[in-house]
């Protein structure tokens, strides 16, 4: 979900990546796969200034999501031309078929967020076990996130 704020002048936005099935209310109907209820899920709130959509759309361009609605005026996709052959359902058809994007959030200190994503069609999809379905990974740079990160993940029971 990318949010923009079209304000005049106003330089932000919001993206958010997650799991959640319904969420936020769809303005068009759409299924979510039974069998993933039941799953864990995930929520990542990043706020943005704008200047970090296109490299957000960029990184998205490569996985080829679907989208399932979108409001997005015409003035801000023509702007972005990555954004806009995301939203028109376009997809990757030359090399190189995976991306490493970094953006910065919007606050007082930004945080560096790098994003790595790979289209069905990548060369090392032999080596990933998604073989056939195309992936986007968020990773924040930011070493005391890490080392939370690092100890909430070691109270965690094995899923296995």
């Amino acid at each position: 979900v990318v949010i923009l704020d079209t304000t005049a002048l106003a330089d932000a936005a919001a993206w958010i990546v997650h799991t959640v099935p319904g969420y936020p209310k769809p303005k068009v109907a759409y299924t979510f796969p039974a069998s993933e209820y039941e799953n864990g899920h995930l929520l990542i709130c990043l706020t943005i200034s704008e200047s970090q959509i296109e490299p957000i759309a960029a990184a998205l361009f490569m996985a080829s999501p679907f989208i399932h609605y979108n409001d997005v005026p015409d003035a801000e996709v023509r702007t972005r031309p990555t954004l806009k052959k995301l939203l028109n359902g376009e997809t990757p058809i030359k090399p190189p078929f995976s991306s490493k994007q970094t953006i910065k959030t919007q606050a007082g200190d930004p945080v560096s967020v790098q994003i790595f994503s790979k289209s069905g069609r990548s060369k090392y999809e032999t080596f990933i076990s998604q073989k056939y379905e195309p992936a986007v990974a968020v990773c924040i740079q930011l070493a005391n996130i890490f080392t939370l990160f690092n100890t909430i993940a070691a109270k965690v029971d094995s899923c296995s």
